[in-house]
């Protein structure tokens, strides 16, 4: 089954967006340079991660993969899980040659014949044809599973009704959890479907200083000064009160985080040893989320800076 594939419930996943971007509304470091992305790397397989997240939309993330694998070598059946996403569906174009075509560039950069999951960008998964399309890729040892990266609640539930995904990726965080309220994640449960948690630190809002804020977000300090006070009060860091709610929830395969440094990664690692919370901790956080404003759920609305977006 999918998830088994993947990993236990609440295994780490390597997010490789900071690889390629500079990623993330409070970034201090910007993109890391080819050594450092390879030192996170090497921490990460010393970790025992098993699977790295990337995309074709995330700058060179592939390409740096793809040449870190092809430095180190792997052992047969040692080398990273390597989940890849597509960009954007053109008008004009098939499903299936805009998958092959995809697919064919992420290979080349990531060095592969094959990878573990490829995953379509939210609503581009319910374009007619679609699972057909995926099954073809399957069978032809291109890909060994395929899903979706969602964003709507209303997106995953359309996609269930037309094929069924072996993977899903959605956000999942503290301020966010609209998937589990939507009895979403326990639908994928039941189907066997791997469900991989990404926005788990809320593009960096949970772990940084509530002073630290953009002044555009300056709205939702006091939750996130509620939220630092909560993982003081508990002796937790902030990122692992923010891992373990993620952890904790049913129907979470993996948590896909990403890490700047190698300081992080082993932050992120050792993190995720926390016990699981208490029922208490789990009331005061729902307390701190009423405090939130709306929008701090989902960065696609987050106030823009003065002067476009």
């Amino acid at each position: 089954m999918p998830e088994q594939i993947f990993g236990n419930s609440g295994s780490l996943a390597l997010g490789t967006a900071q690889l390629g971007l500079a990623y993330g509304v409070v970034n201090r470091l910007g993109q890391p340079d080819s050594l450092t992305a390879d030192a996170i790397l090497d921490a990460s397989a010393a970790a025992g991660i098993r699977v790295l997240d990337t995309a074709r939309d995330y700058g060179d993330a592939e390409a740096r993969i793809g040449a870190w694998l092809s430095r180190r070598g792997h052992p047969p059946g040692q080398r990273p899980l390597i989940v890849t996403k597509t960009g954007r569906f053109p008008a004009g174009e098939t499903v299936e040659a805009w998958l092959r075509r995809c697919l064919a560039r992420s290979l080349e950069a990531l060095g592969l014949q094959a990878v573990d999951a490829l995953l379509l960008r939210s609503e581009d998964a319910l374009q007619p044809g679609t699972g057909t399309a995926l099954d073809r890729l399957k069978q032809e040892g291109l890909i060994r599973a395929a899903g979706l990266s969602v964003y709507e609640p209303a997106h995953l539930q359309a996609a269930l009704q037309a094929w069924r995904p072996d993977a899903v990726q959605l956000t999942m965080n503290v301020f966010d959890t609209r998937f589990r309220d939507a009895g979403l994640l326990e639908e994928c449960r039941r189907q066997g479907i791997a469900v991989f948690a990404r926005s788990v630190y809320l593009q960096g809002l949970l772990v940084s200083e509530p002073g630290g804020i953009p002044d555009r977000l300056a709205a939702a300090r006091p939750a996130l000064a509620a939220f630092r006070a909560l993982t003081d009060s508990l002796g937790l860091p902030p990122a692992g009160l923010a891992q373990s709610f993620v952890r904790d929830t049913p129907g979470i395969t993996s948590l896909v985080l990403g890490a700047e440094s190698v300081d992080q990664l082993k932050d992120t690692v050792r993190n995720a040893g926390w016990p699981p919370l208490t029922e208490r901790a789990k009331e005061q956080l729902a307390e701190i989320v009423r405090l939130a404003p709306p929008w701090l759920a989902d960065p696609r609305i987050w106030p823009q800076p003065a002067g476009g977006r």
